[in-house]
């Protein structure tokens, strides 16, 4: 420590460790200040020690030796951080399967694939949950931005909750009208069209995203003090790791309007399966069908895309090198997913 660029003072007695965060005096004191501006310099010196605080007074009399003491007088207040999280990188159900894209944050986003929950979530959340946590320092409101992708009205969909409170229903926009987007786009977080924030308190929070629709696509969440909507790719996300594998964005074009297909017949065979299993889908569904291999912990380990003329398609999946174990097969036509499990042997 120096003061007013004078003699360095090599600070190292009467620290004692494991102790938490405690006022110690200067030992070199008291200091002569001059008058206007002065500066009090510290330096490195051993790893790990920590400054909280610097007090100066005229009295020599030492705050309470665990006590924060005098609020500081050279901090402005401290904005609220804002919390950014990828899709990828939460704790995933298996129901949940990363997809990559270009126009994606971080290049991955998420997509459940399982069938339709329109009613509110209840019971165990396992599969089909998205769970994002974090630390709040000091008491804040917050106002929730979700980047998706809703490609149509049988796609636009999720719940969402705050810890354990009433779960909200993302499916419209701000003025009321069914959710959609052209591609991954910003929305904020509203509660059959109302607005919505959250009054967290100090301390750890976690935000659940809960399949609705099967399709929608979810790229990014961010909560902020801001009831700003973001834009670009948003704040980054910390700490956010590649979990492959990672399979690409289907390109197929969104409808117009959505109306619901005719249920589709599925059969796969054998089952139990060795070295092939063969997928047989008859339906009225015209167009690109793809056909999914997931494994127990929701990773996608086979994609097969193929094109579905008039009446009944048959195709056959390659699964002599996967491990023994129950699978599930995912079969997507339009807006349409099957889900049929399956073992390999």
């Amino acid at each position: 420590m120096r003061v007013n660029d004078g003699e360095w003072y090599p600070w190292s007695r009467g620290f004692r460790q494991g102790q938490g965060f405690r006022w110690k005096r200067y030992p070199d004191g008291p200091v002569s200040l001059q008058a206007g501006t002065n500066t009090i310099d510290f330096a490195f010196r051993e790893a790990g020690t920590q400054l909280d605080k610097l007090h100066l007074n005229t009295t020599g009399i030492r705050p309470p030796v665990t006590d924060f003491g005098a609020t500081g007088t050279n901090c402005d207040a401290v904005a609220p951080p804002t919390f950014a999280f990828e899709a990828e990188c939460a704790v995933r159900g298996a129901g949940w399967v990363p997809l990559t894209s270009s126009t994606a944050s971080n290049d991955k986003a998420m997509v459940f694939l399982g069938p339709n929950s329109l009613a509110e979530p209840t019971g165990e959340l396992n599969d089909r949950a998205l769970v994002f946590a974090f630390n709040v320092p000091a008491p804040t409101t917050y106002y929730g931005f979700l980047r998706l992708d809703a490609p149509s009205l049988g796609s636009n969909s999720f719940w969402v909750r705050i810890d354990g409170s009433d779960w909200i229903k993302l499916w419209k926009e701000a003025d009321g009208s069914p959710l959609r987007t052209d591609g991954l786009e910003w929305r904020a977080l509203t509660d059959d069209g109302q607005p919505v924030s959250f009054d967290l308190t100090a301390g750890p929070h976690t935000v659940t995203v809960v399949n609705r629709e099967s399709g929608t696509r979810l790229d990014k969440l961010i909560l902020s003090a801001s009831d700003v909507l973001p834009t670009g790719l948003g704040a980054p996300a910390a700490g956010c790791t590649t979990r492959p594998p990672v399979i690409p964005f289907p390109q197929t074009p969104a409808p117009a309007a959505y109306s619901a297909p005719a249920a589709a017949e599925v059969a796969v065979y054998p089952n139990p399966a060795t070295t092939e299993l063969t997928l047989e889908l008859t339906t009225a569904y015209v167009g690109r069908v793809t056909v999914r291999v997931v494994d127990g912990m929701g990773r996608a380990v086979r994609q097969l895309v193929v094109e579905k003329a008039v009446g009944e398609l048959r195709a056959g999946i390659d699964v002599g090198d996967l491990p023994g174990g129950v699978y599930r097969l995912q079969v997507l036509q339009g807006q349409e997913t099957t889900v049929v499990p399956f073992l390999k042997q």
